[in-house]
């Protein structure tokens, strides 16, 4: 049985569980939601580091913090404990549903997330992009909301440009959606071996692939290409890594590609900045607001019907350019991190939300 409904089931036995009587009713105990089933991946790293700076309080809370990733289960469940025992609702929404990226009853989807916002006493949107989807697909935004980019801890000094290398890294949980990221980077370098050679730009790629690269068709034509492009030595792929090991591996690296289509607020991208990693990244999404000029994005077009790749050769023109070094991207992002993305400032808005609704009415 998972946490929330033993939380909702535990109001039968215990009538005076939310009651304010005996204790600060002001004082906020945030239930962040059950633990995910995997670790992995920038929601459940984001929540993981809420618990750790709030706590979890699954018995006698006074706020829950909804996650836009919840089922419709979860949510009913939250509501339930709003109308009964007068419990406030924050809720982070994080991207909307739309056809490219959900191949079921997408606007079912985005109503279920909507019902519960407008009976929530504050919304999140992590970033401008997820406020605008939302205009747009949807037609309503709650009165009280706000835009808040996801934030990261500091993960360790500034990592050192590299003085000789020219090293990319692109990192990730890849899936078969994964596709219009993996096709364009992994032509890209193949256009910069060819036209370069042995002194062509040099990428790694970790991360995590969930599905075999013997038994999908689609991973066994990605693995295809990178085992040609690691015979050339222009590539290496290290695969799954944890996060306390992200500031050692990104010490030979002098730039991120972030390439996903309308990505709604990576906490990825933030960290690397944070390290003082800039980048080159899809022009589309949250990415833009993140990055800023720490880097060179590519325009590609808009659409909800599917996901547009960059191109591959103007992928390789812009990893050109930033290795002509004429900017120093790598000062501007880590700036950029330190002045708008800082951890600290993330959490003390956070109380300052988690005070104001418990002292609404």
């Amino acid at each position: 049985m998972n946490n929330l409904k033993a939380l909702l089931q535990s109001i039968a036995f215990s009538p005076n569980l939310f009651s304010a009587v005996g204790r600060d009713r002001l004082a906020p105990r945030v239930y962040f939601g059950p633990t995910p089933r995997t670790q992995i991946g920038g929601p459940a790293v984001r929540i993981a580091r809420m618990k750790r700076a709030f706590g979890n309080a699954w018995v006698r809370p006074n706020i829950i913090y909804v996650s836009s990733s919840w089922n419709e289960e979860y949510f009913s469940s939250a509501l339930r404990l709003k109308r009964r025992r007068g419990v406030r609702l924050v809720y982070n929404q994080n991207g909307f549903y739309y056809p490219a990226w959900y191949k079921g009853d997408w606007r079912k989807k985005n109503e279920a997330m909507v019902r519960v916002q407008r009976e929530s006493d504050f919304v999140i949107f992590q970033s401008q992009y997820c406020r605008d989807t939302q205009l747009e697909l949807s037609g309503w935004l709650p009165e009280r909301h706000a835009v808040l980019h996801n934030c990261a801890p500091p993960m360790g000094p500034p990592v050192s440009a590299p003085r000789t290398k020219k090293i990319c890294w692109l990192s990730g949980v890849f899936t078969p959606s994964s596709g219009h990221i993996l096709t364009p980077c992994l032509e890209a370098f193949e256009l910069l071996a060819r036209k370069h050679g042995e002194a062509a730009p040099k990428l790694i790629i970790a991360g995590v692939f969930p599905e075999s690269k013997t038994t999908a068709n689609w991973t066994r034509e990605v693995f295809s290409r990178m085992d040609q492009l690691q015979a050339k030595e222009v590539l290496q792929y290290l695969g799954p890594y944890r996060p306390a090991e992200l500031p050692a591996l990104l010490r030979t690296v002098s730039v991120a590609l972030h390439l996903k289509y309308k990505d709604d607020c990576p906490n990825a991208v933030v960290e690397r900045m944070g390290l003082g990693i800039p980048h080159i990244f899809s022009q589309s999404g949250g990415t833009p607001e993140l990055v800023g000029d720490a880097g060179i994005g590519i325009a590609v077009s808009d659409s909800w019907e599917e996901k547009i790749p960059v191109a591959a050769d103007k992928l390789a023109l812009a990893i050109e350019e930033f290795f002509q070094g004429s900017v120093d991207y790598r000062s501007r992002a880590l700036q950029r991190a330190q002045e708008q993305f800082s951890w600290e400032n993330y959490l003390e808005v956070h109380r300052r939300i988690f005070a104001e609704v418990l002292e609404g009415p």
